[in-house]
């Protein structure tokens, strides 16, 4: 195993050097740059944190964003209203 990693880190220096550091080509596989993890992972967070804004209350939807982000932002919006509207039927129906 331990070979294994080695052969492979000797063949991933080898492309590297071969053909550039930062290839778009290899965005999202093994051997793509460790800033274009890090940008998917910041996304990830920043997409995490809008829906848990959204969800707490501390955001209320306002407010200028990217389209994509938008789209999450009034997707999320719509399920937390009908959520709300879920539970405000059942106390309906209970009372």
């Amino acid at each position: 195993m331990k070979m294994h990693k080695r052969i492979s880190q000797r063949i991933k220096r080898w492309i590297q050097r071969r053909v550039g550091w930062d290839n778009p080509e290899f965005d999202s596989t093994d051997w793509a740059h460790p800033a274009w993890w890090r940008g998917s992972l910041h996304g990830l967070h920043g997409a995490i944190r809008l829906v848990e804004n959204i969800v707490t209350g501390k955001k209320t939807g306002i407010g200028a964003m990217y389209e994509d982000a938008d789209k999450l932002r009034q997707m999320v919006l719509g399920l937390k209203r009908k959520a709300s509207y879920q539970v405000i039927k059942r106390i309906d129906t209970k009372v």
